[in-house]
């Protein structure tokens, strides 16, 4: 389970099955009352915490910009502080 809403880590800990994972992926995670949560449920839970940053992120980023058309024509079609239109 990927949990990414404010409020909702005791459900995430409850819907996920005996020693399955729970991913935290928002700052607006509180983190103690997640843990302090499995704990208090007695949850046989693995739990991490997203950050976002992933090795090489940049690169894909480009890559698939590069590569797929309709991404590109996102950027492409818009028009900036520098454009002459």
């Amino acid at each position: 389970m990927c949990v990414d809403v404010p409020g909702c880590e005791h459900g995430a800990i409850l819907a996920t099955a005996p020693g399955g994972t729970v991913v935290f992926f928002s700052m607006a995670t509180s983190f103690p009352a997640a843990a302090l949560g499995a704990e208090g449920l007695a949850a046989d839970v693995t739990m991490l915490i997203g950050n976002g940053y992933v090795p090489g992120h940049a690169e894909t980023a480009l890559d698939l910009v590069r590569s797929e058309p309709a991404v590109r024509a996102l950027f492409t079609s818009r028009t900036g502080p520098d454009s002459a239109e």
